[in-house]
């Protein structure tokens, strides 16, 4: 389990809140810049929720979500250890929620305050005045916001008041618990770990949307950001969301319409030197696509339609170039150079920063790939 991790625990809702608290998953999915597999979203569902629904409709509930690599944590399968490594929490006034702000994460409330909280107690307190979530923005700048000014004392003056004793409070607990029942162990309780848990998960989607960002430093080098979207929840990007999206697919998808929509097709494996040339004449050949690319080797092969075959290598800002550049994000950066209306008649450096973070920098090379041209 990820340390980077956002739990939204579940509230069963009966009017339009429930639509609304369905979207914040698939939502902080498709608005967060998609880093995969480092920095994971999890739902944690209580055990009325998935009593409630049950495995299947979760499932199904949260389909395009779980594809896109939502991990939901089950009631009864160690979702402290989930909430523990989260770095950030939206949820209701729920148990859960009122643990995370306790443990110092950084809060935003997903509901309003219900009407049948006693007034002036702490979960009453505790989300009236937690900051609310906003689904008509984008919630990835929302949590950077919240993150930037968190203050861990604002909220945990509250939970304090209902998480007293804080490293006894089990035992105290126990104790309690056994002089109402007239009951005493014979021996004190051993205290057992939690287990990781064991999300639910989906088998991930086949395709990504990316955003392109484009410097060019000069005729022979540049910088490209990237940012990775699930391309499944492309419904459910914020209403005033004005990027533009490059779809890259790998050729195991199956949905026609992610498919037949890809500006860039990507292997699912590295072949052969002759198995990557076939396979680069034949995806052109099949479909309107712009770019492909395959790894071979230790580098990356990528030809344009009508254009001569490509070849890019990691150079020494990662490693000393023998590891094969990742095809996707390679693929992205090739097409957005392409797109500003360069060339690499002559070799190209690029700098590639991953969502904007330093420890995610790459530098390709990228040559035309001797004897590359063949007819299609």
């Amino acid at each position: 389990m990820s340390s980077c991790g956002q739990t939204v625990p579940a509230q069963q809702l009966p009017d339009e809140r429930a639509r609304r608290a369905r979207q914040y998953p698939s939502r902080r999915s498709c608005d967060r810049p998609a880093v995969y597999p480092q920095s994971p979203t999890s739902m944690i569902n209580l055990s009325y929720v998935a009593l409630l629904y049950g495995a299947d409709r979760l499932m199904a509930i949260f389909r395009d979500a779980l594809a896109s690599g939502l991990l939901l944590l089950r009631h009864d399968d160690g979702w402290q250890v989930g909430l523990i490594a989260a770095d950030f929490c939206i949820g209701d006034h729920g148990s859960v929620a009122f643990y995370a702000a306790a443990l110092g994460i950084p809060f935003l409330k997903a509901v309003d305050v219900p009407g049948d909280l006693l007034s002036g107690s702490p979960t009453e307190q505790f989300i009236r005045e937690a900051e609310p979530v906003n689904l008509d923005r984008d919630l990835h700048v929302q949590v950077l916001d919240m993150e930037s000014r968190h203050d861990p004392a604002r909220l945990a003056d509250i939970t304090s008041r209902s998480l007293g004793l804080p490293g006894d409070h089990g035992k105290a607990f126990r104790r309690k618990v056994y002089e109402i029942l007239g009951l005493q162990p014979e021996t004190p309780l051993r205290v057992l770990s939690f287990k990781p848990p064991d999300p639910i998960t989906s088998e991930r989607s086949a395709s990504t949307l990316v955003t392109l960002m484009t410097t060019v430093m000069t005729e022979q080098s540049g910088q490209v950001r990237v940012r990775r979207y699930p391309a499944v929840l492309e419904h459910n990007h914020s209403p005033d969301d004005c990027r533009e999206y490059v779809q890259i697919s790998r050729d195991t998808e199956v949905d026609p319409r992610l498919r037949e929509s890809a500006e860039i097709v990507v292997a699912p494996a590295p072949l052969g030197e002759h198995e990557a040339m076939e396979w680069l004449k034949r995806r052109l050949e099949s479909t309107g696509v712009k770019l492909v690319a395959v790894v071979s080797g230790t580098r990356c092969l990528l030809r344009l339609r009508d254009g001569p075959v490509l070849e890019a290598r990691t150079t020494s800002l990662t490693s000393s170039g023998t590891s094969p550049p990742d095809v996707e994000v390679t693929a992205a950066a090739v097409y957005a150079w392409l797109a500003e209306g360069k060339s690499f008649d002559q070799p190209v450096d690029i700098t590639i920063r991953l969502t904007d973070l330093l420890a995610c920098d790459t530098r390709i090379s990228v040559v035309v790939s001797d004897g590359s041209a063949f007819p299609l």
